[in-house]
C-alpha cells in the first residue's frame, strides 16, 4: 500500500481552491482585455466620431487607469492622442468644444493625471512596472506633443540614471521573482509586462502567496517517487 504524505488531503484541497481562483482570475483578465480593446477602438475613432476628440481620448485613458498604473495603456493612449493632434493640427479651426491649442491641453486636469501617473511610476518603481520599450514610446509621444513639465523631466532622468547604474529598488524582490517564475514560467522578464492587479480576486496578497506555496509543495509531492509501505 502506498504511503500517504502528511497533510496530503489538506494540500490537495488548498490546491483545488487555488486553481478555482486562478480560473476566476483568468476570466477577469479576459474581460479586461476585451474592455481595453474596445477603449482603444474608441480612441482611434474619436477624431471622426467626437466633437472633443482630445478630451475623449484622455477620458478613456482615465477610465482604463482606474485600476492603477499600466505602462502599456499609457503608451497606447498617448499614441492615439498624438495621432489625433497630428490629424487636426496644432491650431484647429471650429473645435470650440475641445482644447483650442496644445498649451490649454497641457494645463488641463486630464494631462495632470497623466503626469501624476508617471511621477508615481518613477518615484515608486517597485510598485509600478515601466518597461524600457513603453518608456521610450511614452517619451516620444510626449516629445512630439510638446508637453513640458520640469518636475517630470527631472524624475525621468533620475530613473534613467538608476537603470543605467542598475540600481534596484530597496525592497527584496527575490521571493516575488520566484513566484513570477512559477506562475509565468520564465526567469527573465525583459519583455514581460507585470500586472500590478494580479492579486485582484484574492482577499490579500498574502493569501495568494500561501496558495502558490501550496501549489509548489503539492507539485513537488506529486513528482516525488512514492514509497511502498507494507501492511
Amino acid at each position: 500500500m502506498k504511503a500517504v504524505p502528511e497533510d496530503f488531503f489538506g494540500q490537495q484541497q488548498r490546491y483545488e481552491i487555488f486553481i478555482n481562483k486562478m480560473s476566476q482570475l483568468y476570466k477577469n483578465e479576459k474581460r479586461w482585455g476585451t474592455r481595453k480593446d474596445q477603449a482603444y477602438n474608441r480612441m482611434k475613432m474619436a477624431p471622426f466620431m467626437k466633437a472633443t476628440p482630445l478630451k475623449a481620448i484622455l477620458s478613456e485613458y482615465n477610465k482604463l487607469s482606474s485600476r492603477g498604473f499600466d505602462c502599456s495603456i499609457l503608451a497606447k493612449s498617448l499614441g492615439h492622442l498624438k495621432r489625433a493632434v497630428s490629424g487636426r493640427g496644432h491650431r484647429p479651426k471650429g473645435s470650440y468644444l475641445d482644447y483650442l491649442n496644445l498649451s490649454q491641453m497641457d494645463q488641463s486636469w486630464r494631462m495632470d493625471k497623466v503626469a501624476q501617473d508617471l511621477m508615481f511610476a518613477f518615484e515608486k518603481p517597485q510598485h509600478a512596472n515601466f518597461g524600457g520599450e513603453n518608456m521610450a514610446r511614452v517619451s516620444r509621444s510626449l516629445g512630439e506633443l510638446g508637453y513640458k513639465n520640469t518636475d517630470l523631466i527631472t524624475a525621468w532622468f533620475n530613473r534613467l540614471d538608476q537603470l543605467v547604474r542598475k540600481q534596484m529598488p530597496e525592497d527584496d524582490l527575490s521571493k516575488s521573482a520566484q513566484f513570477h517564475k512559477a506562475v509565468y514560467g520564465g526567469a527573465g522578464f525583459e519583455n514581460f509586462e507585470s500586472r500590478h492587479y494580479v492579486y485582484k480576486g484574492f482577499e490579500s496578497s498574502s493569501e495568494f502567496n500561501s496558495h502558490l506555496e501550496t501549489l509548489l509543495e503539492f507539485e513537488v509531492a506529486e513528482a516525488r517517487p512514492s514509497q511502498d509501505m507494507d501492511v
